[in-house]
């Protein structure tokens, strides 16, 4: 039988961001086991026994309305998916975009994460060219921001 890594559990950091990349990493790691058919239940409980003690102690202390069933994946799912989401305003979000640079990342980690900062962002159809514009604010490299431009 082939074995598959489980996600990483969810230490310390931002939890928007860390429950983002978990939950992605945890649907391919339902897939890769063939659990994507389990029931529902069957998914909380593989979930409840990766995600770490952090998530785990959130899930304690959920509350639940009538008719909510807490057994369920896509019920606790959904609540985590609410609980964990970014609280701060967009102007914040795009702030905090508009001031990035590049620092000691190489060009390509810069870009990756420019692409995930700019998600928070709700810039619609402008999300690619402020991406650049970025990008040619905040490389280092002076040569390469001439080459952008």
């Amino acid at each position: 039988m082939e074995k598959y890594l489980a996600p990483e559990p969810i230490g310390e950091g931002e939890l928007s961001d860390l429950w983002r990349r978990f939950k992605r990493e945890f649907t391919q790691f339902l897939t890769a086991i063939d659990k994507n058919g389990a029931t529902e239940q069957t998914k909380l409980a593989i979930f409840l026994r990766t995600v770490g003690p952090r998530v785990n102690d959130m899930y304690e202390t959920m509350r639940f309305e009538e008719g909510e069933d807490r057994t369920k994946w896509s019920v606790v799912s959904g609540k985590l998916d609410n609980a964990c989401a970014r609280r701060t305003s967009k102007h914040v979000t795009r702030d905090r975009f508009l001031q990035l640079k590049q620092e000691s990342k190489s060009v390509d980690q810069f870009v990756v994460e420019l692409r995930k900062q700019v998600r928070d962002c709700d810039f619609g159809g402008l999300q690619d060219d402020l991406v650049l514009h970025v990008l040619i604010r905040g490389v280092s490299n002076e040569r390469m921001r001439r080459r952008l431009l």
